[in-house]
Order: structure tokens, then C-alpha cells, then sequence
């Protein structure tokens, strides 16, 4: 089923030397590809100066139309670690199994019965089995039929299912509500640079360094 045709949209970023204290100048460009019913994202950057590159962006998603929360979402995500954090949300240094856990996403799951054993929602990033042919992630409202299905290159994803959000947002015309929407965010590790036994996020002068994920909506009816 073809939804839309094919249209391209580019936004460049040029982000100047130490700004927020990281070296550049940066200069970044995100690629918006919707092709029928598929959207590609590419993040990519350039610097002259070696310096680090993580981007992320945080689209929030529900099937139903905004007619119901995301509950009866099913969630269902190639990983097999999460990170561990403290108090504060700050990385440990330890990545946990998630086999037996309310972290384990490895098959389908209903989101309104894991959150009933973790009231506090989940804002986690969690980290893509290395062993798995893709890194992917399906997300699914049986009411609607909706499907959302994410093939990534990154090595990571963060779920975020907005249990505690900021009230005071407004989203069509109403205030933010708990469980109103479910953010996924592709991403390589947090604290990477604290942590180089996880991986790298270094840029090194002159070269180009690119990050793509596909999105495809289908409906199962």
C-alpha cells in the first residue's frame, strides 16, 4: 500500500567551535526520505576538528490516533542489555540482561501490563543484541491495527513512555498526559566517552560520519 509519494527534505546545522564546550566547528545535516509509506532519517556530520557525534531525535508515537493512551501498544525491540543508571538517571558503567526482567522487550509486550510492575515508566536506553542479523524494533495498537516497524543502524535505542511528563505541555489542544505517547530514540550508547569499552562516538577531523533509520507504517486490519 502506497501512502504518499516521494519527497526529500534536508535541514543543515552548522554548529560553531566549543559550543556547549564540544569542538567544531560542526557542521550536520538530517535527510527526511518518505518513500510510499516509509520514512528514512539520516543524521550525518563533518567537523575539521576531531571531536564526538551521538545525535538522536525524539519522535513521539500512538497508534490509536491520540484516541487512547499507549497501553495497548505491544512493544517488541532486538535487545538483550539495558544500562544501568542511578538515582539521577546517570549511567553506572554496567549493562544489565534483560532476560526476566520488565526491561525485556525481546517479544511482543504489552505496555499497559509491564507498566503495572514498573509504575514509574520507562526512560532507558537499552542496547541491540550484537548476535541479531537487524536491529529492530516493532511497535504495534491491535484496535487500529496500526504497525510501526524500525530497521536502525545505531547501537541503541532509548524508550521513553512519558509516565511522569511535563504537564504543562500542550499536544492538540490538550495538557500532556501520563502515558500519552512513547518516544524512541536511536542512539549510540550514553557515556561513551566515559565508557570506551562500550564503543566510540569520536569524529575524526575531515571525516564524514552518517546514521540512517528506517520507520514503515503498515495497518493489519
Amino acid at each position: 500500500m502506497k501512502f504518499f509519494e516521494e519527497e526529500t527534505l534536508k535541514i543543515v546545522l552548522s554548529l560553531e567551535d566549543k559550543k556547549s564546550g564540544i569542538p567544531g566547528p560542526i557542521c550536520a545535516q538530517v535527510t527526511y526520505e518518505l518513500n510510499g509509506s516509509s520514512l528514512k532519517v539520516t543524521i550525518s556530520a563533518e567537523s575539521p576538528k576531531a571531536t564526538i557525534f551521538n545525535p538522536a531525535w525524539h519522535p513521539y508515537f500512538n497508534l490509536s490516533g491520540d484516541k487512547a493512551t499507549i497501553k495497548n501498544h505491544y512493544l517488541q525491540m532486538t535487545t538483550n542489555q539495558v544500562v544501568e543508571v542511578d538515582e539521577e538517571n546517570i549511567p553506572t558503567g554496567k549493562l544489565l540482561d534483560v532476560r526476566g526482567t520488565v526491561y525485556d522487550f525481546q517479544k511482543g509486550v504489552q505496555l499497559g501490563e509491564v507498566l503495572e510492575n514498573h509504575p514509574q515508566g520507562f526512560d532507558n536506553c537499552f542496547l541491540f543484541n550484537a548476535m541479531s542479523n537487524q536491529r529492530m524494533l516493532n511497535l504495534s495498537e491491535p484496535v487500529s491495527g496500526r504497525q510501526l516497524t524500525c530497521v536502525t543502524d545505531r547501537q541503541a535505542v532509548v524508550i521513553y513512555t512519558a509516565t511522569n511528563p511535563e504537564t504543562l505541555s500542550v499536544v492538540n489542544g490538550r495538557k500532556m498526559a501520563s502515558n500519552r505517547g512513547i518516544a524512541i530514540e536511536f542512539q549510540e550508547l550514553p557515556d561513551l566517552v566515559h565508557h570506551p569499552e562500550w564503543g566510540s562516538i569520536a569524529l575524526k577531523s575531515g571525516e564524514r560520519k552518517s546514521f540512517s533509520t528506517l520507520y514503515t507504517f503498515s495497518v493489519n486490519k
